[in-house]
């Protein structure tokens, strides 16, 4: 559900603290009831995303069911979990999808989880392991360029894959011929300096356009997609920053998108709108109206790609 605020400028042993403590929706270093609390309702936020892309929001509902899921999400970071659960499958319910459908999308989530966890690789960050999904689309030659999308708080390598709109992401990157890497975002950030490596693992398996890498991150991740972006500023062609904290880019850095959600109580617009006077060729900011912390990846998903997208470099054949 990514939802820990992260300060992009914050001391790095900070930011180590506080990514050791990040809960993990998907996790599973965790004790055996914890471990099933969160299975279950791994599943149930499935479900819902299913229910949601069969019967999507009209506009008189958007802020009601936004509203919901980010008390569902407050819930799930409280410890709250039979509770955030009860109110996840109440939610669900009020999608007007019929019972053979939510019985496919019972049966898809459970399929979706195992096979998300069986595809789970690990790739060498000089020496340290960084758990990943990967998606190579089919079809095509030579080097294609490369997505790398960071999950936020609460989630793993896994959420872009199967949860965020309903795990769209691997659609978007067929239909434009990208490579689509998710890393783990905590393990990531703790070795952000080591993202050279990560290029060069991915490379190691399939051909990438160097000169045509992307970043998105949600919450957490918007933080740690900006720091990216500070630190390797040569390596990024452009970042987006969704429902998290983008922080002012330096001279030379990759432009930036940031995308808030109106009613979003962890990332509120005032903390993410840049300031007066931003250059809107660096910094673009979008604030979508009725949309809370969460709901705003699956929506916003098609247009941050073809935003960071339009930054490709000259003489690339159009996405």
């Amino acid at each position: 559900m990514g939802l820990i605020r992260v300060d992009c400028h914050m001391p790095r042993h900070a930011l180590i603290l506080l990514l050791a403590t990040a809960g993990t929706l998907f996790g599973t270093q965790r004790p055996v009831a914890a471990q099933d609390a969160r299975h279950a309702l791994a599943l149930g936020l499935l479900r819902f995303e299913y229910a949601l892309r069969d019967a999507p929001l009209d506009a008189s509902s958007v802020a009601e069911v936004n509203r919901a899921f980010d008390r569902i999400t407050l819930a799930f970071f409280a410890g709250r979990m039979t509770h955030a659960l009860a109110s996840l499958d109440s939610l669900t319910a009020t999608r007007p999808v019929s019972p053979s459908q939510r019985t496919r999308h019972a049966s898809d989530a459970a399929g979706a989880l195992s096979e998300a966890t069986a595809g789970v690789r690990s790739l060498d960050l000089d020496g340290h392991a960084l758990p990943v999904m990967l998606h190579v689309p089919t079809g095509g030659t030579g080097p294609r360029p490369l997505i790398v999308a960071l999950h936020g708080a609460g989630g793993d390598e896994r959420m872009f894959f199967t949860a965020y709109g309903a795990g769209r992401l691997r659609e978007i990157a067929d239909r434009i011929g990208a490579v689509v890497v998710t890393p783990n975002t905590t393990q990531l950030a703790l070795r952000a300096e080591r993202f050279p490596a990560l290029l060069d693992a991915i490379e190691a398996i399939t051909p990438i356009d160097r000169a045509q890498v992307y970043v998105l991150g949600h919450s957490m991740g918007a933080g740690v997609t900006a720091r990216l972006a500070s630190l390797h500023p040569t390596l990024i062609r452009a970042v987006a920053c969704l429902a998290g904290p983008c922080g002012a880019p330096a001279a030379g850095d990759p432009p930036r998108l940031i995308v808030a959600g109106s009613l979003d109580p962890l990332a509120p617009p005032a903390r993410l709108r840049p300031t007066a006077g931003t250059d809107s060729a660096v910094v673009m900011y979008r604030e979508m109206a009725g949309w809370g912390h969460t709901l705003l990846v699956g929506h916003v998903l098609d247009d941050t790609i073809r935003w960071l997208f339009t930054h490709r470099t000259a003489g690339s054949p159009p996405a």
